[in-house]
C-alpha cells in the first residue's frame, strides 16, 4: 500500500480561518513494480490560524486644567463715597484728602496729611463734575464722587476733624473758605439752626427719635452738632447726636 504524508505544519499566527494547499510526494503503484513513476497529490485542509494579542492600549491620565485667577480691584473702597488706589493709598489718608478737598473750597492744589508716613503730601485734584481724582506724584490716587463733596456739611467736617488725625495743623496750606459751605450757619443757611445739621429751630424739646425721650419734637439720626447742643443730642460730644 501508498502512505500519504504531510510535509509540514503551518505556524499559528493569525485568527482566520484558511485553506493551505500540501503538496505531498506519494509512491502510487503494485508492489511488485518500482518502476512505476511517482504522482503528486494534493490535499486539502483546514488550518485554524490565531492572531497574537493586540498591545494593550495605555489610558493617558488628562492633566488638571489651570484655574483662571481674578484679578484684585486696582481701587478698594474706603466708604461709600471714597475709593483709594489697592498697594499705594491708604484709607485714612485717602479720607484726609477728601476732608481737605471740601474744606479748600475744592482747591485743586492741596497739602493733606498721611497718619501712616506722618508727614504732608502735595495733592492735585481734578473733577469732571461727576467724579473728583487726586493724586500724588509717587503714584497715590483717591477717587470720590462730586456728589458727596456737594452733599458734605461744615458740621460734618467739624466732626471729623475733631476724630481723626489731620496732622500738627490740619489747615495749615489750605484755603479755607470765609464761611461754611452750606451758606450761613452750620446747618442752616439763613435759619437759626443752633449749629445741627440737619436744621432744628428753636422751639419745644427735641429728641432722637430712636432713644427714650418725650419730645414733643424728635429727630432722625445721625445730627452733626456744631454748637452749644441746647437739646443734649450729642450725649458723648464727639459732634454727632443720634448715632
Amino acid at each position: 500500500m501508498g502512505m500519504i504524508r504531510g510535509v509540514g505544519r503551518l505556524p499559528l499566527t493569525r485568527s482566520a480561518l484558511v485553506l493551505a494547499g500540501v503538496l505531498v510526494a506519494m509512491p502510487v503503484g503494485s508492489c511488485g513494480d518500482d518502476d512505476e513513476p511517482a504522482t503528486t497529490v494534493t490535499v486539502e485542509r483546514e488550518v485554524t490560524v490565531e492572531n497574537p494579542p493586540e498591545p494593550s492600549k495605555h489610558r493617558q491620565k488628562s492633566r488638571p486644567q489651570p484655574t483662571a485667577t481674578t484679578a484684585a480691584p486696582e481701587f478698594v473702597n474706603c466708604d461709600p463715597n471714597i475709593e483709594a488706589k489697592r498697594a499705594t493709598t491708604t484709607c485714612p489718608f485717602a479720607e484726609n484728602v477728601f476732608w481737605a478737598y471740601w474744606t479748600s473750597g475744592e482747591s485743586r492744589s492741596l497739602q493733606v496729611w498721611s497718619p501712616a508716613a506722618q508727614a504732608n503730601f502735595t495733592m492735585t485734584c481734578d473733577g469732571d463734575g461727576t467724579r473728583v481724582t487726586c493724586t500724588t506724584s509717587d503714584d497715590a490716587v483717591v477717587r470720590f464722587s462730586q456728589d458727596a463733596v456737594d452733599r458734605y456739611s461744615q458740621a460734618q467736617a467739624d466732626a471729623y476733624a475733631s476724630s481723626h488725625d489731620l496732622g500738627p495743623d490740619p489747615y495749615e496750606g489750605l484755603p479755607r473758605a470765609e464761611s461754611p459751605r452750606n451758606g450761613g450757619e452750620a446747618g442752616g443757611g439763613d435759619q437759626d439752626c443752633q449749629g445741627y445739621d440737619p436744621c432744628i429751630t428753636p422751639g419745644p424739646d427735641v429728641d432722637c427719635a430712636s432713644g427714650s425721650g418725650n419730645g414733643p419734637r424728635y429727630v432722625d439720626g445721625p445730627v452733626y452738632v456744631d454748637g452749644d447742643d441746647p437739646y443734649g443730642l450729642d450725649s458723648n460730644y464727639d459732634g454727632v447726636g443720634c448715632e
